[in-house]
């Protein structure tokens, strides 16, 4: 019974680690607004710029090995407009 009870236990914890990585607690791929300065040593002004970048947890994945599956879907930060 304790055998049994031991299986379950690593069974319910090997599944809410898996959980917990997929990144529910994690904020996902979005574009945010970020002020970048740029300075040059010969210029005596600081220029700032607004832009947006991509933040938050974006997951990618490169096969090492090429196969003949068809490439997997990635998520990805995309932008609605240019500018």
């Amino acid at each position: 019974m304790e055998m049994l009870q031991g299986l379950l236990l690593w069974l319910l914890l090997g599944v809410a680690g898996v959980w917990a990585s997929r990144g529910p607690l994690r904020p996902l791929c979005q574009p945010i607004n970020a002020t970048l300065a740029a300075e040059k040593e010969a210029c005596p002004v600081c220029i700032t710029f607004t832009t947006s970048i991509c933040a938050g947890y974006c997951p990618s994945m490169k096969r090492v090995l090429p196969v003949i599956l068809p490439p997997m879907p990635q998520r990805v930060c995309t932008y609605h407009e240019l500018r």
